[in-house]
């Protein structure tokens, strides 16, 4: 039986007795192509700082301490003001019996006042009294004076004149240090703007 082939190679290829149309065996592996590393992915959030603040604890249960000693008892202080019914009138100061080694008094003269006299009550040997006058209360014409013979049984002064306070062109305090060798006391004035 003959067939009809439009051209001569249709005609070769069917005139073919096998067909090679079948798996070959499998060739060599070819080599490992490149690789590459993918782009980076996008941060993630950040998660929180801190976590939450936890509760309060309890109250400590501390005991009080003991009270301190009681604190030595201070140096005596009068702060008296010396005064008289009248100006230029001399004025007596008296210092209270004194049991501290060192004790301080102040007093404030008026106008005119002139301290003249310490009555000293009590003043052992070794103690001291330190007084502090205040004398602003002086002028220039009415002043505020401590007498250069200011008594009190056995004193001895620094002074040989009066020293007057108050006023512009004098000084406006004075200290007066009392010191006693048991007979004696010792007076030291020293004033001061």
């Amino acid at each position: 039986m003959s067939k009809y082939y439009g051209t001569y190679n249709q005609y070769l290829g069917a005139q073919r007795c096998c067909d090679l149309k079948g798996s070959g065996q499998q060739g060599p592996t070819g080599p490992t192509g490149f690789s590459q590393i993918g782009p980076r992915g996008s941060t993630g959030p950040t998660g929180p700082t801190n976590g939450p603040t936890g509760p309060t604890g309890p109250t400590g249960a501390g005991a009080i301490g003991p009270t301190g000693v009681t604190g030595a008892t201070g140096p005596v202080q009068i702060n008296t003001v010396v005064t008289s019914l009248d100006p230029f009138i001399p004025t007596a100061l008296t210092i209270p019996a004194q049991t501290d080694v060192i004790a301080y008094y102040s007093v404030t003269l008026n106008t005119g006042e002139t301290l003249n006299t310490l009555n000293i009550t009590s003043l052992p040997a070794g103690h001291q009294a330190n007084i502090f006058v205040n004398g602003t209360a002086g002028t220039l014409i009415n002043h505020c004076v401590i007498s250069q013979n200011i008594t009190s049984g056995n004193v001895r002064t620094n002074i040989n004149q009066n020293i007057e306070l108050g006023g512009a062109n004098f000084p406006q305090y004075a200290s007066i240090i009392i010191n006693t060798d048991g007979t004696n006391f010792y007076c030291i004035i020293l004033p001061y703007f």
